[in-house]
């Protein structure tokens, strides 16, 4: 796992517009609107929570085998998660338990943007296929292209 966050300048503040410069450019870092709650993704199911704007991070069970390249935190609760073949993951309680949400792409997720544990939308690496949920993932409807 990336070890640059662990090199933050000490001042909260300073860690924050950090770590959301660090977000901006690496999609596995995943910042909350709070600016205090962060999660990191990576290979193999692995998934790091940080509570203290990336001063330290704790592992969290993802149950995931799939490397994870993205997601989208609407609240330090509730974060979505995407990878590999189609996965999909979301927490509703701050990562304490993960549910694996079948996708209805089985190609490498690109983005996910989540607005709640409700709302969501996916795209295929390529962003050629997008896909919506209304109900946490548990159907999903094809949104066309423009």
């Amino acid at each position: 796992m990336d070890k640059q966050i662990q090199q933050l300048p000490v001042p909260s503040r300073s860690r924050a517009v950090a770590l959301l410069k660090l977000a901006s450019v690496d999609s596995r870092y995943i910042v909350a609107p709070d600016q205090r709650v962060a999660w990191r993704v990576g290979d193999a199911g692995k998934i790091e929570r940080s509570t203290d704007r990336g001063q330290t991070w704790k592992t969290q069970s993802s149950a995931a085998s799939a490397d994870l390249t993205g997601g989208s935190a609407p609240s330090d609760k509730i974060c979505w998660v995407v990878g590999k073949s189609g996965t999909i993951l979301l927490t509703t309680d701050g990562g304490k338990h993960w549910k694996q949400i079948t996708s209805p792409i089985a190609t490498d997720l690109g983005e996910i943007h989540g607005t709640d544990e409700l709302h969501a939308w996916i795209s295929d690496i390529s962003s050629q296929n997008k896909f919506e949920t209304s109900n946490g993932g548990a159907t999903w409807t094809c949104i066309p292209a423009e």
